[in-house]
């Protein structure tokens, strides 16, 4: 999408951020965690955002452009609505450059974000935003958004998470499941990759065994189990079968 704005000389574009773009993101979150004075905070790496916005496609992210540079962005996923009964689009971070501040970018962001909840067919936009940042909250009534002021947002995180879950950094064996899959085969391309660069020596042949299909199979006979402290960290299968292509 492309737009002018009051300065006829440059050209506004929006993109949405592809997987190379890690190393911005990441300087995007950074610079918004210090307006925040929340920089402490910030323990995210390109490796994790690459992982999660891209290989599990938990979040996208779009960028606002000045002349085709990155001066902004927003962050955000799909939550849900029982009551509205489909789903939501849900604003995680907006930030834009202080020294591109007072030229409507942040508007320009919303104003997207607004255009593509309703060609999704979601029912509503919504963000959280803190209190006392007076600019920005005057800014959102500005636009007609309205604060949820019977609302009061709970967390649990660290190691208040892992002890709700059964125990701060205990370490479990269980039988693995197919919400599993996707972490087992990461896994094994892990170990594919270590064995092909010589790092590793296990006889291990990849696309042949083990794949994302023996796991699948695997499980569904009750024979595999993971290791895991919130995450899975490891897994194995048990069981006196001859896997068929090392039967030669």
């Amino acid at each position: 999408m492309q737009v002018r704005d009051m300065n006829a000389k440059t050209m506004v574009t929006f993109r949405y951020a592809d997987e190379n773009d890690c190393a911005l993101i990441l300087t995007f979150i950074r610079k918004l965690a210090e307006y925040e004075k929340m920089s402490d905070q910030v323990v995210a790496t390109e490796e994790l955002l690459r992982e999660w916005i891209y290989d599990r496609k938990k979040a996208e992210v779009l960028f606002v452009c000045e002349n085709r540079a990155e001066v902004g962005f927003a962050l955000f996923f799909h939550n849900f609505s029982t009551f509205l009964g489909r789903a939501g689009i849900y604003l995680e971070d907006l930030f834009v450059l202080p020294e591109h501040r007072g030229k409507g970018y942040g508007k320009a962001l919303l104003k997207k974000l607004a255009q593509i909840t309703v060609e999704r067919g979601c029912g509503r936009l919504e963000w959280a935003c803190l209190d006392w940042n007076r600019p920005s909250i005057d800014f959102y009534l500005s636009l007609g958004a309205k604060p949820l002021d019977t609302w009061t947002t709970y967390r649990l995180t660290g190691t208040t998470l892992q002890e709700m879950a059964g125990g701060a950094g205990r370490v479990n064996i269980r039988p693995a499941v197919l919400s599993d899959l996707e972490a087992i085969t990461r896994i094994y391309d892990e170990i594919h990759t270590a064995e092909e660069n010589g790092e590793r020596t296990i006889g291990w042949i990849r696309d042949v065994y083990p794949t994302e299909k023996t796991a699948e199979a695997s499980i569904r006979r009750g024979d595999m189990f993971v290791l895991e402290d919130g995450r899975v960290l490891g897994t194995g299968i048990i069981n006196r079968i001859q896997v068929d292509v090392y039967e030669n």
